[in-house]
């Protein structure tokens, strides 16, 4: 007695689907891996004058794999262009500009020489399989001459931008040997860019930048940088000069007044109206001071440039950057005459978080008025005055 096979038809058509997919899947494997390989142009002349400037190159992937694209020139020199770049399959293309880096560690390129070059573009697929289409391009009129960035330097060669007005800012000078358009740009000791000037176009002369240790408006960190003046010409060739930089003792200066006390309410002429204005450094950096010491007395007519040394010279004149707290009043002929040192010892700073007491008085003269407004101010010197604080009417009597 014959056995009849029996057939489960669910998995007869599961194992059929199961092979067709292999079948399509082997067909997708077997096919081009690379095509529509061409060139938007012939010829390329990378010489901005805004015609054949540059070239598209255009390729196709039938599945994903990585593309390497090079020049070789006729003494067979090659010019990477791509290096096993990945892609999914899709379509592209690839704009080249007729430059290349001469030394793949730096910024610099060049504009390719004129001449005939095989264009080759190559494509590998995850299981290694390589293929690759050849194409020629011919460059021509170009401008080889690329732009010098000449006697680059900083001075001084590192800044302390705490507001004391010594060494603050610094100035980057450099020449072009031709016309370019020049970034400028500043790297710390872990490789990260900062912009500290945007691209622009300048002339075949001297320039320079001011920097003050700030990027985008903050305050970088003490450390060394390099800057990197790159200067580009129309053709695409680009310089990049570097110059060495130092940060040290940066910080922001901020000096607040927090208590401010005139007394007696009422001072008759010739009297003496007493002051006592409490401050603290809410900044972040040492600030320096100088006299006249507090304790140091005034009347309505005398300011703090009377004060003389033996030769004459005033002690106390307003030397840049440094801090005082001054006192003024209504119709006086000059801001804040009455001014104060921040400390006893002229030598020494206000450190981040101190604080100071300054006392002093002003003897009050030649005034015709019943009622005289006075108030306080931080002044740095050769930089500015701060807000009015403390203002008070003081009652004159007779």
């Amino acid at each position: 007695m014959r056995r009849l096979l029996q057939f489960d038809g669910r998995k007869v058509m599961a194992l059929a689907g199961i092979l067709a997919m292999m079948f399509v899947m082997g067909g997708c494997q077997s096919g081009p891996l690379l095509s529509k390989v061409s060139l938007s142009a012939p010829v390329i002349s990378p010489n901005g004058d805004g015609a054949n400037d540059s070239v598209a190159i255009d390729y196709a992937l039938s599945r994903p794999g990585r593309i390497s694209i090079k020049f070789t020139d006729a003494q067979g020199k090659e010019y990477p262009f791509h290096n096993r770049e990945p892609r999914p399959r899709g379509s592209y293309s690839a704009t080249f500009y007729g430059t290349y880096a001469p030394d793949a560690s730096r910024p610099d390129r060049r504009v390719m020489p004129n001449g005939v070059y095989t264009v080759t573009v190559m494509a590998e697929d995850e299981k290694g399989v390589r293929e690759e289409q050849r194409l020629q391009l011919t460059v021509e009129k170009t401008d080889d001459e690329p732009p010098l960035v000449t006697d680059a330097s900083m001075t001084p060669g590192t800044v302390s931008p705490n507001g004391d007005s010594i060494d603050d800012e610094a100035v980057l000078g450099y020449g072009l040997s031709k016309k370019s358009r020049v970034t400028i740009s500043i790297v710390d000791e872990k490789g990260n860019s900062n912009l500290l000037e945007a691209e622009n176009e300048k002339t075949a002369a001297l320039h320079s930048h001011l920097w003050d240790g700030t990027a985008g408006g903050r305050l970088l960190p003490d450390g060394a940088y390099d800057i990197h003046i790159q200067a580009r010409d129309a053709s695409g060739n680009l310089t990049d000069q570097v110059v060495k930089a130092a940060i040290k003792g940066g910080g922001t200066a901020r000096l607040e007044i927090t208590s401010v006390r005139f007394t007696p309410q009422s001072v008759p002429v010739g009297g003496v109206l007493n002051v006592e204005i409490k401050v603290r450094n809410s900044g972040t950096t040492s600030l320096r001071t100088i006299g006249p010491r507090p304790g140091t007395a005034y009347d309505m007519v005398s300011n703090f440039m009377q004060f003389k040394d033996a030769s004459g010279d005033s002690l106390y004149y307003e030397r840049p950057g440094v801090w005082r707290v001054g006192v003024s009043w209504d119709q006086t002929d000059r801001p804040y005459p009455v001014r104060w040192g921040l400390l006893e010892n002229s030598d020494r700073t206000l450190e981040p978080g101190e604080t100071a007491t300054i006392t002093g008085s002003v003897r009050i003269k030649d005034i015709r008025t019943r009622e005289v407004r006075f108030w306080a101010g931080v002044i740095q010197e050769g930089i500015g005055f701060g807000e009015r604080v403390g203002q008070k009417t003081i009652v004159i009597s007779y």
